[in-house]
């Protein structure tokens, strides 16, 4: 199979989004490849999700993506560090990963895809706290939000920013891609993303809590029309959300705790 420029721009471009040596899994990765509408398939008989699986293969082969096995014997995959530097390079224009040390630097109005990593020096040492969070506050005015398609938030505390994230991204109204990894503080979603009501564009949300936490999700979540992958089975969530599951009529994938529903 010939990989196509979308799963370069998916894979190659967007792995600067994340932190690096991050542990993809293979679900997971063609889930994010959906929800980026970066799979396309000429031959309507085959799955998207086979699609992707052949594009993980490929970039494997390729030297893209090194495969790795846990000691339970299921894969997962890294990219390599040069790699993700050059990533970062070359998709400096559209994707944009910040933590602590760069935030202030940021000058970037063209950027879509938006990713903030928060370590545990970023919340230990109260100087450093304020002063991340008043430079946070200042990315109204250095990035174009209501451009965002893509907001990843990675680091067990990244829920101490809450309030501060809710009034970066009260402008966000066109994400495409939310994911909130590995937050070790229970927060309400609606904190961070205050116009969740409005995110009709939404087509991948994905939350991992570590922690047994308060996290919700309220009936709004039933206007996402677009949305194909629910992603929330690393979290204790409450679903009595889905009253108007048929209004989700692209939701491909519901994964919750202790198992999940591939819907037709």
């Amino acid at each position: 199979m010939i990989i196509s420029l979308s799963i370069y721009n998916s894979v190659f471009f967007y792995c600067a989004l994340f932190p690096e040596d991050y542990e993809f899994r293979n679900e997971g990765l063609v889930h994010l490849w959906i929800g980026l509408n970066s799979l396309d398939s000429c031959d309507q008989r085959r799955r998207l999700e086979d699609v992707g699986l052949c594009y993980l293969n490929d970039l494997v082969n390729l030297g893209f993506l090194k495969k790795n096995m846990k000691k339970d014997g299921s894969p997962y995959y890294v990219v390599h560090d040069l790699l993700h530097e050059l990533a970062a390079k070359v998709s400096s224009s559209d994707c944009l990963s910040m933590s602590s040390s760069n935030v202030r630097y940021v000058s970037s109005p063209s950027i879509r895809h938006l990713s903030i990593i928060i370590n545990a020096r970023d919340v230990n040492d109260r100087m450093t706290f304020e002063d991340f969070k008043r430079d946070l506050s200042t990315l109204p005015e250095k990035l174009t939000v209501e451009n965002l398609q893509t907001v990843m938030l990675f680091g067990r505390f990244h829920g101490s920013f809450a309030k501060t994230f809710g009034d970066l991204f009260a402008e966000a109204k066109a994400l495409r891609v939310i994911l909130l990894s590995e937050a070790y503080c229970s927060y309400i979603l609606e904190d961070v993303f205050r116009s969740l009501p409005r995110f009709i564009h939404v087509r991948y949300l994905r939350i991992t809590i570590e922690i047994k936490g308060k996290l919700s999700l309220n009936s709004n979540i039933s206007r996402f029309y677009h949305l194909r992958v629910l992603d929330v089975q690393e979290c204790n969530v409450h679903l009595g959300l889905l009253k108007a599951m048929s209004n989700l009529v692209k939701l491909r994938h519901f994964l919750i705790q202790y198992g999940g529903f591939e819907l037709g």
